[in-house]
């Protein structure tokens, strides 16, 4: 598939941020980082949803759950990475997952679905569960390998990385390109928001770290 560098990315990289501070051992993570990570999950959420359609019966023309299941379980593609996604439609979506709408908008962007598809709500909410999944993965891995290099900072470079040995190198190219069109000033005008009280809720993955490390 050719993947776009042109569209805005669909997620804040405040959503994106606060997804990725879930991981306990996220110390610090660039600016540049975070946006790769959003880029990232533009393309992730069109990769699945163009995978899940190949995989649908000619007729139909509705993206269903066991169509993106079934794209993810694909062991021949890099989707199969969010198997471990969270299931569990009782959770709260909007505190837990990335806004659906926002999941939605993209999806109907032009060159994501055929013109004539629909998106049952459940899909929707299924998709903003696995692009979660996907960054708690990424976050993770660019954790691991800040800390194996003793360093704080998990840096862009870091993140492109990740997602090159996790068979997402296809990414790569856009999002460099994506990354060169923002504004040079983008970075640095950004207000930081107070620190929220509540306390993140853990990525499946960095619990699972964590009763491997005993602690």
């Amino acid at each position: 598939h050719n993947l776009p560098t042109h569209h805005a990315t669909m997620y804040g990289r405040a959503n994106v941020l606060k997804i990725s501070k879930q991981d306990q051992d996220l110390r610090m993570e660039a600016k540049q980082a975070t946006a790769v990570k959003t880029k990232a999950c533009d393309l992730f959420a069109r990769q699945l949803a163009w995978e899940a359609m190949e995989v649908m019966p000619a007729l139909r023309n509705t993206l269903t759950e066991d169509a993106l299941l079934a794209a993810i379980m694909n062991q021949d593609s890099p989707l199969f990475l969010v198997r471990d996604f969270d299931s569990d439609q009782d959770v709260d979506e909007k505190k837990r997952n990335l806004p659906v709408a926002n999941i939605y908008r993209l999806m109907k962007k032009p060159g994501v679905l055929p013109d004539d598809a629909k998106v049952s709500e459940s899909a929707k909410k299924m998709v903003a569960r696995c692009v979660k999944e996907f960054i708690c993965v990424i976050t993770s891995e660019a954790s691991d390998r800040v800390i194996e290099d003793r360093r704080a900072t998990v840096t862009a470079n870091d993140v492109l990385h990740v997602l090159s040995a996790l068979g997402f190198g296809e990414y790569v190219g856009p999002i460099e390109e994506y990354m060169q069109r923002l504004p040079i000033d983008i970075f640095h005008r950004e207000k930081r928001k107070a620190p929220s009280k509540e306390q993140p809720r853990e990525c499946r993955r960095t619990a699972a770290k964590r009763r491997r490390r005993g602690r």
